[in-house]
């Protein structure tokens, strides 16, 4: 009985960690939309040039379109590589004086932890 109790508890923690590991590792490959939208809207707050041409407040839009691309290994001859996610975000702003759209790319940046983007 304490045999099949073990075996049991051993099968359940490394289910448990390759679980984990999957998510981790999907968590590091995908491009969060919203999160490139947040940081680019942030950074077009905080700009001079773009302040003073549309004015404040800065104001986004629901109205977005998004294309991800990459994320995945892709087969160059016999050598597998590493394809970068990115996330190509297009959206219209508005500000006191002008309105105006957005193009921005982001790429995943690689390295240890969540990691971030490069614009």
């Amino acid at each position: 009985e304490t045999d099949t109790v073990t075996e049991l508890t051993t099968l359940g923690l490394s289910v448990s960690l390759v679980v984990i590991g999957g998510w981790y590792m999907r968590q590091r490959s995908v491009v969060n939309a919203e999160h490139v939208y947040a940081a680019t809207l942030r950074r077009l707050e905080q700009h001079p040039g773009i302040r003073e041409v549309l004015g404040v407040p800065l104001l986004g839009s629901e109205l977005r379109a998004a294309v991800t691309t990459g994320g995945v290994w892709r087969m160059s001859g016999i050598t597998p590589k590493w394809r970068e996610a990115k996330v190509h975000l297009v959206f219209p702003v508005m500000g006191a004086r002008k309105r105006g759209v957005v193009t921005v790319e982001a790429k995943k940046t690689s390295g240890w932890g969540w990691g971030g983007y490069d614009y």
